[in-house]
């Protein structure tokens, strides 16, 4: 049994044993705390087949990655921070950025994510390009302002630990 706080995930060797689990499981929740487990969070998989916990994709024996939820909600943070019609300098706005980066690459950093957090810097770069060009991004817009340039501003990035 793996817990956090009020969520928890029980694994078992056999489809039997995890039916019997989740019967214990159900029982000492009802009866003994009071409580429900959620219709809708609570399921019996099998581990190849994967399943969710405390943000992340759990998927076979060795892959974990984060779920397409937090991304969402990672990307529209960026968005945010990001929007063009502000009137503050490229500085702080790259000062507002790095808390977020640092703290989604510190949380989601341990799973199979090199290629991901690859991409998203490269998203991240392009949003910044686009801010202080105050225009929408095209084809060439992730070559106008060196990615250099952007690290002597300040920014940080998801695959350097910092």
């Amino acid at each position: 049994m793996v817990r956090y706080a009020d969520d928890f995930v029980v694994l078992a060797k056999s489809k039997r044993k995890a039916k019997r689990a989740m019967e214990v499981t159900e029982e000492i929740i009802s009866e003994k705390l009071n409580l429900k487990l959620h219709p809708e969070k609570t399921e019996l998989t099998n581990f190849g087949r994967g399943f969710e916990f405390l943000g992340y994709e759990f998927i076979a024996w060795r892959y974990k990655r984060p779920r397409s939820k937090a991304l969402d909600k990672f990307k529209d943070k960026i968005r945010e921070i990001t929007r063009r019609q502000q009137p503050f300098s490229l500085e702080l706005v790259i000062a507002r950025l790095n808390p977020v980066i640092r703290g989604w690459a510190n949380y989601f950093g341990h799973g199979n994510v090199k290629e991901l957090f690859r991409r998203l810097n490269e998203w991240i770069r392009m949003r910044l390009r686009s801010y202080r060009e105050d225009k929408k991004a095209h084809y060439h817009q992730n070559r106008r302002i060196p990615t250099a340039e952007l690290k002597q501003l300040g920014l940080k990035s998801l695959t350097v630990k910092s």
